[in-house]
């Protein structure tokens, strides 16, 4: 029998919340949000917290979210 054990540790603690996207942005590299995003989501700024505000909205248990497409459960919900 073969075992694998995977760990990993992440410390942001120095680094600015938005580094990422702020520095694609001014080496020109664009964002993070596709044209299609934009005009169905203009100007949001999407985040874990944005992301857990939506499917908050969702009335589904948690095996439900385990048995279905989230996506579309979203979009049913009218949040996609």
């Amino acid at each position: 029998m073969d075992i694998v054990i995977a760990a990993g540790v992440e410390s942001m603690t120095r680094v600015p919340m938005g580094t990422p996207s702020v520095l694609a942005a001014k080496a020109g590299l664009g964002n993070y949000r596709s044209p299609g995003i934009e005009k169905h989501y203009p100007n949001i700024v999407f985040s874990e917290f944005t992301g857990a505000e939506m499917m908050r909205k969702i009335t589904a248990s948690r095996g439900e979210l385990a048995e279905h497409d989230v996506r579309i459960m979203l979009l049913d919900a009218g949040l996609l």
